[in-house]
């Protein structure tokens, strides 16, 4: 149903070592090249970043690490974040995450975005919610 010259490629990959019971240290490291991710995420990220097609086709390295303990009825995380690109931008993150049980999870995430192509860094506050069932 769709004729023209669109494509959309990438590689990716993470390694991540973190307990079983999510207290104590846990790292992950992210590398990826191109544009791994799906359609929503995509468009989310380019309009978040304000970014472009050119952009989308770096590489880019996500780390993070933090160091869960327990807290009330669940595990508190806070954790630190780094993410790095290849035109020479970068993102902090701090944050935390409480996992109340195996299936409900709370976090707040600031973030502080330079790009070198900007003159002013951008700078964010999400708060996330997950559950399973």
């Amino acid at each position: 149903a769709h004729e023209g010259g669109s494509e959309d490629w990438g590689v990716g990959g993470s390694v991540r070592l973190a307990p079983a019971s999510g207290r104590g240290l846990s790292f992950r490291l992210a590398p990826t090249w191109g544009t791994p991710e799906g359609g929503l995420a995509r468009l989310w990220e380019d309009g978040a970043a304000g970014g472009g097609a050119d952009e989308s086709r770096s590489a880019r390295l996500d780390t993070e690490m933090g160091y869960g303990v327990a807290a009330y009825a669940g595990t508190l995380t806070p954790y630190g974040g780094l993410g790095l690109t290849e035109g020479g931008g970068r993102d902090y993150r701090l944050g935390a995450r409480y996992l109340f049980g195996p299936s409900l999870e709370l976090g707040l995430e600031g973030e502080r975005r330079e790009n070198t192509a900007a003159a002013r860094a951008e700078h964010g506050l999400m708060l996330r919610g997950r559950a399973r069932w």
